[in-house]
């Protein structure tokens, strides 16, 4: 996405050596339950290590003190590590009440405000962030970045 202006919260890191056979299967798992999905989304990274997803269309964005130009904003981001697979949702930075609607398996796997770490992700975890990613874009849609 050269030249394109988008917002992110991403931030610069170095490649991840010999990450473990879980975690790039796992990695892989975590995109394959974002693909029916990418009608919405724009993929922005697709890498060995990170992969992200940002709305197609600019948007303005004009929320408190996060003011911004036109920009293409941010859904999701999954970054490979050595053990894990870490997954940004960035709904729950612009719906602070989102998180209430979260399952309690998912919960445990909470490490930061919309970051979850994953080492591995069963049917019943799987179903759960679907249905999370659902909710993420309806949230989206309401806002109009998407359509």
């Amino acid at each position: 996405m050269k030249g394109s202006q988008y917002i992110s919260f991403r931030r610069k890191r170095n490649k991840i050596s010999d990450p473990s056979p879980a975690a790039l299967a796992l990695f892989s798992q975590l995109k394959e339950v974002f693909k029916p999905y990418h009608e919405y989304f724009e993929i922005s990274i697709d890498t060995s290590d990170e992969f992200e997803a940002v709305t197609k269309n600019e948007v303005r964005v004009n929320r408190g003190s996060f003011r911004t130009g036109a920009s293409k904003i941010s859904f999701l981001l999954i970054r490979l590590n050595k053990e894990f697979v870490k997954l940004q949702f960035h709904a729950l930075f612009l719906d602070k009440n989102m998180i209430d609607t979260v399952s309690p398996e998912l919960l445990m796997l909470k490490t930061h405000a919309i970051t979850f770490q994953f080492k591995k992700l069963d049917p019943t975890l799987q179903t759960q962030l679907d249905t999370l990613i659902q909710q993420g874009i309806e949230l989206y849609k309401i806002l109009k970045y998407i359509r």
